[in-house]
């Protein structure tokens, strides 16, 4: 079995790759699976998906970089291929995939493949990405010298940007022109703006401050 993901769409060259898991979804024992072994090896020349056989697979490393040895069906196999994908995504080795062999071939099983009717048998490869960017943020509103009544609504709004998206958010205001703030709403995820009540606190000295957070907190 062949397997090829497309990389250069989904993670930066530059990512910090933590962990990265293929799992494959095994459904059917062809033959006795005595052991259960199962290699996976990275492949090192193109291939078609339309015209690739048994007798015209393409070329693979020499020596396996991950291995299975689950010997129940109906079950993900899953294969650390961690130091394979950090080459592919850092462009040190090519990306042409991953190929499965079996020590014999008298026996062996059945994977569901990516054209599975039911897409949640279908292979998956899980990168976990380390992310040590925090997010940005940028009050647009209000910007300096407004004027709010006691009890109108007003809205503060922002912009906030990260690579991996917006956790949640909180809003905070001072009465002493920054010297203490008081949390006054958060919430998850990243609305861009909140409609604020007016507190009942007469100053001259207000500050709004927004503070956003990624999945890293």
């Amino acid at each position: 079995m062949a397997i090829k993901f497309n990389l250069s769409d989904v993670v930066p060259s530059n990512a910090r790759i933590e962990k990265a898991v293929l799992s494959l979804y095994s459904y059917q024992s062809y033959a006795s699976l005595n052991n259960g072994a199962k290699n996976l090896y990275r492949i090192t020349s193109n291939w078609d998906e339309s015209r690739i056989t048994y007798r015209s697979m393409p070329q693979v490393s020499s020596s396996s970089i991950a291995s299975s040895n689950q010997t129940s069906t109906r079950v993900w196999e899953k294969f650390d291929v961690t130091s394979t994908i950090k080459s592919m995504v850092s462009g040190s080795q090519s990306n042409h995939g991953f190929l499965i062999r079996f020590p014999s071939y008298s026996r062996g099983v059945s994977m569901r493949s990516a054209q599975s009717d039911d897409e949640r048998y279908r292979p998956k490869l899980v990168i976990t990405i380390r992310d040590d960017n925090a997010p940005t943020v940028t009050l647009t509103s209000p910007t300096g010298g407004e004027k709010f009544k006691v009890g109108t609504e007003q809205f503060i709004t922002w912009n906030a940007q990260d690579t991996k998206g917006i956790a949640c958010r909180a809003i905070y205001l001072s009465t002493d022109n920054g010297s203490q703030y008081e949390l006054i709403d958060s919430a998850k995820g990243n609305t861009g703006s909140y409609k604020w009540t007016v507190a009942n606190k007469v100053s001259d000295e207000c500050k709004v401050k927004v503070y956003v957070y990624d999945e890293a907190s």
